[in-house]
């Protein structure tokens, strides 16, 4: 082996984990909550003072809940991508306004590959379904996000020629998924596990 080699493929090797999902990460079913329209969010959600930062968001949102504005076959898609894609979305106010998100905060006219990320569903969820005001600037700065200066986002798109790029199906029929068994666990709150390595849905 030469010099040099066995560190360079361990830097390789601690390159590509950094990205790689965990086991243990993956949200829970919770096919109790998808499938009953009145569980908006965890308990507690609905008298959470305002406005919401993204860790209130976390705290009462999860896949189970947004997953609700999407065709039912999609959860299984989001607990193992951790993204949405959002030419299955079936509420139109939800769909919008991630675009509009999506515009300000990246500053690209077109959704990439129609695909939004878990926090950016938590925060709009939490502002269409639930109803409640958020503050955009507790969200994570990355070097691809531009932040926002003041606590709110536009309702408005940035860019008006833009949007959704012209969805690429696959001619493979999507699996039907099971809603039928859930999760042992209660829905009464997020149970934080430790890592190991259709319509329209409001608030009454």
């Amino acid at each position: 082996m030469e010099e040099g080699s066995g560190s360079g493929w361990m830097e390789r090797k601690r390159a590509r984990n950094a990205t790689r999902k965990r086991p243990g990460s993956m949200h829970r079913k919770r096919l109790h909550v998808l499938n009953n329209p009145a569980k908006l969010g965890f308990k507690g959600w609905s008298s959470a003072p305002q406005p919401w930062k993204y860790s209130t968001c976390e705290e009462f949102i999860e896949w189970c809940h947004t997953s609700k504005v999407f065709s039912p076959e999609r959860h299984r898609h989001h607990r193992h991508g951790e993204k949405a894609n959002l030419t299955h979305c079936l509420n139109v106010d939800f769909l919008e306004r991630c675009i509009e998100v999506y515009q300000h905060l990246y500053n690209t006219a077109f959704v990439q590959r129609n695909e939004v990320s878990l926090f950016i569903c938590r925060m709009v969820y939490a502002e269409v379904v639930m109803e409640k005001a958020v503050d955009w600037t507790s969200i994570k700065s990355t070097p691809k996000i531009i932040m926002p200066e003041g606590p709110e986002i536009p309702r408005e798109r940035k860019f008006q020629i833009g949007g959704l790029k012209k969805a690429v199906r696959s001619n493979a029929p999507e699996r039907e998924y099971i809603t039928d068994i859930s999760d042992p666990d209660s829905d009464g709150s997020r149970v934080r596990l430790p890592p190991r390595g259709h319509g329209v849905l409001r608030a009454p």
